[in-house]
């Protein structure tokens, strides 16, 4: 397990929107990132709460997130 995924060079990371839900100036997106590393794989899950500030801009408000850690076998 390393403590974040910048402490391992080596890792590959992915990024997936899931879902995603707008309603006239809010979104909520579900978001999976997946990175791989020497000691194993972190599975990020993470719900973003957006506001639509301006024309093409949007601020994410609130994120809450679960994470898995899969060890290397």
């Amino acid at each position: 397990w390393f403590a974040s995924p910048s402490d391992d060079p080596d890792a590959k990371k992915k990024a997936e929107i899931l879902s995603l839900d707008i309603y006239k100036s809010i979104a909520n997106a579900k978001v999976k990132t997946v990175i791989e590393g020497t000691k194993g794989t972190i599975i990020y899950t993470d719900y973003l709460n957006l506001v639509k500030m301006a024309e093409n801009e949007w601020k994410i408000v609130n994120k809450i997130f679960h994470t898995d850690f899969e060890p290397k076998k």
